[in-house]
């Protein structure tokens, strides 16, 4: 299914390409929004349904913790996390279509909640489920939430 939703995605795109970026532009953030709510949804029924206590680990001292148990492997999964935030912020700036200051008021007040509280409902599901570490990119599958699945990876 993910792949007739792509290519149904991508011949639109090329379809509306010949009348030029603009032409596209105004679709943009509305696929975005729905997007960030799609994954802000799926964060709350992870977190709700597996573990509401996931939220200690926002807490300093975890990270502190996490660090210290971890040594350097731990820097290198931030380093990992770092990428996957900056990533999102990079979706709006490509474009250029929209001012510094909105990105980053965009950025501060929607993307990044939205972002901590997917990672977070994704970290909830496999403190619970750790059989699905493995192939853990594709656990939001066992959700009702398949549209946000689908978006999100």
């Amino acid at each position: 299914m993910m792949p007739l939703i792509s290519c149904v995605l991508l011949v639109g795109l090329f379809i509306l390409q010949h009348r030029g970026s603009h032409a596209i532009a105004f679709m943009f953030p509305l696929i975005i929004i729905l997007w960030l709510l799609s994954i802000f949804t799926i964060g709350i029924y992870n977190v709700i349904k597996w573990n509401p206590s996931i939220y200690r680990a926002l807490s300093p001292y975890y990270i502190y913790k996490f660090f210290w148990v971890t040594g350097k492997g731990g820097w290198t999964n931030l380093g990992g996390v770092f990428l996957c935030v900056t990533g999102s912020e990079a979706m709006f700036t490509d474009l250029g279509y929209y001012k510094q200051a909105s990105v980053r008021d965009a950025f501060s007040c929607i993307i990044y909640p939205c972002l901590i509280l997917q990672y977070t409902g994704h970290a909830a599901f496999l403190s619970k489920n750790l059989c699905f570490y493995s192939r853990s990119a594709n656990i939001n599958s066992k959700n009702k939430f398949l549209i946000g699945h689908v978006v999100n990876f």
